[in-house]
């Protein structure tokens, strides 16, 4: 009976599996990030100063980036999101990453070739600058 079944083949090569875990250790970064957000924030731990922001008195584009974190971690979406966009944003994009890169294996493989020919870091300073906008505002 043992001979009768069929070995199904892996979606992934090992190495191609290796290649693309960048999901998992991004969405594990921005978990361990709220983890600490939420800690510091049960223990009364001070933030810290912004460099830019005592130097120019204008937000970086990560301003309120910590206490978006706090508030995510509490669940408040609404007041992460008013906190900082950007912060949110990114934090949401990887989990959606992490999901359909373990949903769908081969296929993710297959769009991240295809989309690492994309302008991203212009995607990314754009972003970047209309957040700046939306904080200075």
């Amino acid at each position: 009976m043992a001979e009768n079944v069929h070995q199904v083949p892996p979606l992934l090569s090992a190495a191609e599996a290796r290649r693309f875990k960048a999901p998992v250790v991004i969405f594990g970064l921005v978990v361990a990030a709220i983890i600490i957000a939420r800690v510091s924030e049960h223990w009364h731990l001070p933030f810290m100063k912004c460099a830019f922001k005592s130097m120019t008195g204008l937000p970086c584009v990560t301003c309120g980036g910590t206490r978006a974190l706090r508030a995510l971690s509490r669940g408040e979406l609404a007041e992460a999101f008013w906190l900082n966009p950007l912060v949110v944003a990114g934090a949401f994009a990887s989990l959606i990453c992490l999901v359909v890169w373990l949903a769908f294996p081969a296929w993710s493989f297959r769009a991240k070739e295809k989309i690492s020919h994309w302008p991203w870091f212009k995607f990314g300073i754009l972003l970047a600058l209309l957040n700046w906008i939306y904080l200075v505002g």
